[in-house]
Parts: C-alpha cells; sequence; structure tokens
C-alpha cells in the first residue's frame, strides 16, 4: 500500500537493460488502483563492451518463442512477447506483471482489497501484417532519343529532298506517316502515265552529298543550264563540274565528312495495300527507275525516281532507288531543314527559320503536327506541351501508314505461323539487336530478303512492332504475356518487359484484391518463365503471392510445389506467410486455452442418483426380486 496515496497498491518494475526509463502509471486493473513505477538498470549494460558497438543482425540471432518459452519455464516465471515497432503486447505485458505482483501481496495479505485480481491471461501468439504485393516500375522511355537517332544515323533513306543547290535525305515510310500528301504522291503509281518533258532545273543537277542528315548545308549540287552526257566517264566515279551518263546523284565528301549509311537495292516490290505476303508471287507495285512527274504543288515542283550511287560505312559502292522531290522557289532551305527535322524529331529550331514561312510550307505539305506546333508558338500559347501532342500525332500516323496498312516496307519475317513486313531504318533505330542484325555482313539477315523469325507467333510480333513504332504498351493478357516476353528479353529490350510486366502484374492485382479470385495457378505458371526471360518484377509479384498461398499450394498442388526450382522453394519456405513459427505457436496456445478452460471448468460436486439400494442390496435387484426373478 502506498502511504502518499491510500487505496493504492505500489508495483515497482524493472526493465532489464534499459535506461532513461524512470516514469510513473496510475492505471486501474480488475478494480484495484495500482501505481506502477517503471525503474531501469542503468549502468548494468555498459558492463559488457559488445553493446557499446553496433552489430549486424543474423537470422541465427532471433530468438524463437519456443526457445523463450523454454527459457521462461526453467526461471518458474511466465512468458510474454512485445514489439515497440507494432506495439504488440505492450500494455499486455505491464498488465499481466501487475497481475503477478498482486497475486503475491494477496498471499501476504488476504485481507486486502484485491481478491478479484485475475491471474495472469495467456497471451495469443502474435501474426505478422500480410505483407503487400510487390509493384512494377517500368523503365524511362528512349522514344524521343531513338527519333533522334533516326535522324542523324538516315540509314537505308529513299526520298531526296532538293531545295536549290541542298538536299535532304528522308524515309518514304515516315513522310507519309506526317503528312497525307506525301502518302498521296508516294503511293501513286506513275507507270501507267505518259512520260513528262523534264525541266532544265531538273536534268541540271550533278552531285550532291548525301552523308548524313545534318542540316547545316553540307548538301551542294553543281548546276549547269544544259544537260551534258558523259559517255567516257566511268559510270561510279563522282564527277565535279559535269553529269554522268545516266541521271544519278553521286556523293562528294568534303575535308572532315565522313559518309555513315548504307544503301542497298534490295527491295522487296511489296504492296502497300494490307494483305498475306506471298514469297513466290511478288508484286512489282514498286515504282520504276527514269521516272519524272511535274507537280503542280506551291511546294513541290516535280517528282523524279532513279537509282543513286553513295558509299556506305566502308566505302563500298551501293546503289538504291530514290524519290527525289524538287521544292519551288517559296520553299527556302531553312524551313525545308526544319520541316524534316520535325518530322523525324517533332522538334524545332526556332532561332533558325522564319515561323510564318514554316507555318505556310506545313500548310502546303499538309503537315498536321507541324501546323498544330507552329500555331501554338505564333499564338504563344504555353499551356500545352507541344512535344507531347506532337508525339501523339505522330504515333497516330505511324500506326495508321505503317502498322495499319504496311506501306513502303522494306523487309519481311517469316513467322510460325505468318508473314509480317517492316521498316528497317526504324527498327534499327529502336532495337540495337535489329541494328547490328542489318548493319552487319557477319550475319545471314543482313542480305536476305526474308527474316525468319523461329519460335514467334504473328501475334507476338505485332505488338512488338507495336511498341518499336509507338512507344506504346502491348496489349497483353495473362495468359500470352510469355511470348512477348521471350521475344523482349530475346532482342534486349528492358523497356518492353517492364510495361509487360506492369500490365501483368496490375491485372493480377486487381483479379486479387477487387474480384477475390484465385490465381494460384496463373502465377505457378508463369514463375519460372518469367525468371528465364528476366522479367524480374513479374517473377518477385509471383513468388510473393505464392508465399502468402503457401498453405493452399501444398494442399491443392503439392506435385506442381515440388517440381518447381529449389531456389523457389527455398524462398517460399523461409518466406511463407503466416510463416511457420507462427503456426507452430497458434497451435501450442489453442492447447494451453483449452487445458485452462478445462481447469476453469466448475466441477459437479452433486452425486449421480443411480437408485443405489439399502445396504447390500443394489436395486438392481430389488428390482428384480419384485419380478420373482432367482
Amino acid at each position: 500500500m502506498d502511504d502518499d496515496q491510500p487505496h493504492t497498491e505500489l508495483v515497482k518494475c524493472v526493465l532489464v537493460g534499459d535506461n532513461a526509463v524512470l516514469e510513473n502509471s496510475k492505471v486501474t486493473l480488475d478494480g484495484v488502483n495500482v501505481s506502477l513505477r517503471l525503474w531501469d538498470t542503468f549502468g548494468d549494460h555498459h558492463k559488457d563492451r559488445k553493446f557499446a558497438y553496433g552489430r549486424q543482425v543474423r537470422e541465427k540471432d532471433l530468438v524463437m518463442p519456443d526457445q523463450g518459452r523454454i527459457v521462461a519455464k526453467e526461471l518458474g516465471i511466465p512468458y510474454y512477447e512485445t514489439s515497440v515497432l507494432t506495439y504488440f503486447g505492450v500494455d499486455e505485458v505491464f498488465e499481466n506483471a501487475i497481475r503477478v505482483a498482486l497475486g503475491v501481496r494477496r498471499q501476504q495479505r488476504f485481507w486486502l482489497t484485491s481478491k478479484k485480481t485475475l491471474l495472469p491471461t495467456l497471451q495469443a501468439p502474435f501474426c505478422p501484417p500480410k505483407p503487400k504485393l510487390p509493384g512494377a516500375e517500368v523503365l524511362q522511355s528512349t522514344f524521343k532519343e531513338d527519333r533522334q537517332i533516326l535522324f542523324d544515323q538516315s540509314l537505308f533513306t529513299d526520298v531526296i529532298f532538293v531545295c536549290g543547290s541542298v538536299g535532304f535525305s528522308a524515309h518514304r515510310f515516315l513522310l507519309a506517316a506526317s503528312s497525307p500528301f506525301f502518302l498521296k504522291v508516294l503511293n501513286a503509281d506513275y507507270t501507267q502515265e505518259p512520260p513528262t518533258t523534264r525541266c532544265s532545273s531538273e536534268t541540271s543537277l550533278v552531285s550532291c552529298s548525301l552523308g548524313s542528315n545534318n542540316l547545316g548545308g553540307d548538301f551542294f549540287f553543281n548546276v549547269d543550264d544544259t544537260e551534258q552526257l558523259l559517255n567516257n566517264s566511268a559510270p561510279n566515279t563522282p564527277q565535279k563540274g559535269g553529269l554522268l551518263q545516266k541521271p544519278n546523284i553521286t556523293p562528294t565528301w568534303g575535308e572532315n565528312r565522313r559518309v555513315d549509311r548504307r544503301r542497298r537495292s534490295n527491295s522487296l516490290h511489296l504492296s502497300p495495300s494490307m494483305g498475306h505476303w506471298n514469297e513466290k508471287t511478288e508484286h512489282n507495285v514498286d515504282p520504276k527507275p527514269g521516272i519524272f512527274k511535274a507537280l503542280n504543288h506551291p511546294a513541290i515542283q516535280s517528282l523524279r525516281i532513279q537509282q543513286c550511287e553513295s558509299l556506305d560505312a566502308r566505302g563500298r559502292v551501293v546503289t538504291s532507288l530514290q524519290t527525289i522531290f524538287t521544292c519551288t522557289k517559296a520553299v527556302s532551305c531553312k524551313a525545308m531543314a526544319q520541316v524534316v527535322k520535325f518530322i523525324y524529331t517533332g522538334e524545332v529550331e526556332e532561332k533558325l527559320c522564319d515561323l510564318n514561312e514554316l507555318r505556310q510550307v506545313a500548310e502546303h505539305l499538309n503537315i498536321p503536327g507541324l501546323r498544330m506546333y507552329t500555331s501554338h508558338v505564333l499564338n504563344k500559347n504555353t499551356k500545352v506541351n507541344l512535344f507531347e501532342e506532337g508525339t501523339k500525332i505522330h504515333q497516330a500516323g505511324i500506326k495508321n501508314v505503317c502498322l495499319d496498312l504496311n506501306a513502303f516496307a522494306d523487309v519481311v519475317f517469316r513467322l510460325d505461323d505468318g508473314h509480317i513486313r517492316a521498316h528497317k531504318p526504324l527498327l534499327m533505330a529502336r532495337c540495337d539487336m535489329m541494328l547490328a542484325m542489318f548493319t552487319h555482313d557477319d550475319f545471314v539477315e543482313c542480305s536476305a530478303r526474308v527474316v525468319k523469325f523461329p519460335g514467334v507467333t504473328c501475334f507476338t510480333f505485332k505488338e512488338l512492332l507495336n511498341y518499336l513504332y509507338t512507344d506504346q504498351s502491348p496489349r497483353v493478357t495473362i495468359s500470352n504475356c510469355l511470348g512477348i516476353l521471350e521475344l523482349g528479353n530475346r532482342l534486349c529490350l528492358p523497356r518492353l518487359i517492364s510495361l509487360t510486366e506492369q500490365i501483368v502484374i496490375e491485372k493480377l492485382t486487381v483479379m486479387v484484391d477487387d474480384e477475390g479470385e484465385d490465381v494460384t495457378e496463373d502465377a505457378l505458371k508463369i514463375l519460372q518463365p518469367c525468371q528465364v526471360y528476366n522479367a524480374d518484377q513479374l517473377g518477385e509479384w509471383c513468388l510473393a503471392y505464392l508465399a502468402q498461398s503457401y498453405n493452399h499450394i501444398c494442399r491443392k498442388y503439392p506435385k506442381v510445389l515440388r517440381s518447381m526450382h529449389p531456389e523457389n522453394q527455398a524462398w517460399l519456405n523461409v518466406h511463407r506467410w503466416p510463416p511457420i513459427w507462427y503456426l507452430k505457436d497458434y497451435d501450442f496456445y489453442q492447447r494451453l486455452l483449452m487445458d485452462q478452460e478445462r481447469r476453469d471448468r466448475p466441477k459437479n460436486l452433486k452425486r449421480a442418483r443411480n437408485h443405489s439400494g439399502c445396504l447390500c442390496f443394489s436395486s438392481k435387484s430389488r428390482k428384480d426380486s419384485s419380478y420373482g426373478i432367482g
């Protein structure tokens, strides 16, 4: 009894190993007022210097509940667990400590008012909270940088814009995707039209530097008013000041400039319309060399198709079919340079050209993205993200022209269930494996008309092209995601893998959390293939979900569980939920609870009435004698 506070029990509790405690607390427990005073063992833990230094906690250092219960039994004290992190058992351990103290004091002074004090209660085991399923992080997009690479490298270009004495190279498929005007002009059939007389400006082209797409004015043409036919000159030799025997364009080299581009004449003659490609029946619909067409257009004066010679990266002469557009005088070189730059990169260097002139050229060439860009800049509209809006227009055009129509494709992929056409330059700019495959002579695909891709279906390859062309997420489900993961791993496309992981994880999470479905079978099916295809995030999600459903898997899929990789089995055994130690502790708690209920059950002190007889005669004998039996 506390003298300062009457009718209050004083309980002193010493916390071993802690310092700076010394707190008082007033509680009422089982109808008894208690003043709980906490003491510490200040200085005791400093005697052992190993506690003065931080050490790494190892798994074997953990004391499991069964081990702690054995030590408590040897000391003859109850065993309780507490956690400051989760606040589990903090109040319970002090309440039961007070009950133990009051119980001992009651034995000494039974007349105190603590007759209703209970014995220390059993502590239910602590179940760790169910861990959250991991999510997926998508790698940063490189679509903008890859478009710049396509613009800088200018590999396999097939269009030349001649603006005055400057030339710019481009790709037909990209022009058609950016402008309905170019789609109509480039997709037209000029073979059945009567030949048109060429103008003097068209015959005056002699040579040009086609080494790169650098728009700094490195493309020069020697101009002459009359056409000269040099019968004695070599057909593959660049001429300075004259013309070759055939109307072609041969590159001239600057002092410090090298050509970093290949041009190959391995056209497949594929129809730009949709349909199944037949290797045996090719339709020769590509434009023929020697075609000239005068265009009644304010920006484009004429169109000419001819074979052009250039040097590849190794200095070898290669020949390719080029579509040459001659611009009118209304289009300046600076404006045309920014038009080509915008078509490829979606950006414009505003200081290098007149925006009003650029908008006029965009209207003549019917380039929706450039019209939108120049209008917002001239109107000083800063609320719109011009690059994002331009990218959306670019993606829609690429999807319509290159994916849906398959226009101007220059390579065919043979798959397990069909053929799909694609565009080499775009594949090479977006995928390093494609770049190596189409540029190095060590690969058979470098010069092959048809590229074989075994083990890949048309659906999987279409989703790959959709990602490479538009940088959009593939349209996958849980059942068909493995094909895209395998192809993305084969072509070293980590962003495609992360996008696929994100979609599948979101679908699985919705099925588990919102719909309450069991996806154990799906997780078991895709777990190990994901680990093989470097889809680590999806593999971690599957492992985490299987660990939460470990007991269900053991009952329903024991053979599948035993057939898993040993590392996966070991991981599941360690990270299973609920953990094995909790299950053992919970079973022990249930046994103790049943024993306590059996002890607390009131005994029936009333003797059972079985109609016992008097003296040595039982009721049965009396009953039998009454009937005269015996």
